[in-house]
């Protein structure tokens, strides 16, 4: 089934039913939510990828998935994703290839956070933040420069030259609640695997 869907349309929450999707187009996070509400993106879904292969298992759904730039999706049902993987050995091993790729892309992920440089720490927490923002307004990080250099652990100074470089790239801009993300799918971070669970 295809599935068109607008920028910061949420495709899948915590505890749904669940389901395989193929990302066409457009660029989705997967991300989980503690349960004072904060999130925290684990990876990004980019054309090409699928997500929610590993379910076919009958594991539950632990992970939300948003679109970050509108999206183009396929949709299968789950069941026939472990029909054919429980009669079809190559299926099978696409889904044991794809979820060791997964493995790896999230080992990577990790490294990736804890040695990321400060551009990177602020261009991921803008994301965080702004991605409350309900669907259909500006993508906006209610956040102050100093705040954000609370959040990543840098000096204001910092932060204000690393803001001064983004606005310059038109990839932000100030407005008076915060920091509006012009265009958020270059903040993403690059792909660092080509399938995705």
């Amino acid at each position: 089934m295809r599935l068109d869907a607008k920028a910061r349309t949420t495709i899948y929450r915590e505890g749904d039913a669940p389901m395989v999707v193929l990302v066409v187009h457009g660029t989705l996070r997967v991300y989980a939510t503690a349960e004072d509400g904060r999130e925290f993106t684990l990876f990004w879904g980019h054309p090409g990828d699928w997500l929610g292969y590993s379910l076919v298992t009958g594991a539950s759904l632990e992970l939300s998935g948003q679109v970050v730039s509108d999206a183009i999706l396929h949709v299968l049902p789950v069941e026939l994703l472990e029909s054919l993987a429980r009669t079809d050995t190559a299926v099978a091993w696409e889904l044991l290839r794809a979820t060791s790729s997964r493995v790896g892309q999230l080992i990577r992920s990790v490294r990736m956070l804890v040695f990321m440089d400060l551009r990177q720490r602020v261009s991921h927490q803008l994301l965080e933040l702004a991605f409350h923002q309900p669907a259909g307004s500006a993508l906006v990080a209610e956040v102050s420069q100093q705040d954000l250099a609370d959040l990543v652990g840098a000096t204001r100074t910092s932060i204000a030259r690393i803001l001064v470089g983004l606005r310059e790239e038109g990839l932000v801009r100030t407005v008076p609640r915060g920091i509006q993300i012009l265009h958020p799918e270059r903040l993403v971070p690059n792909r660092v695997a080509t399938t995705t669970s």
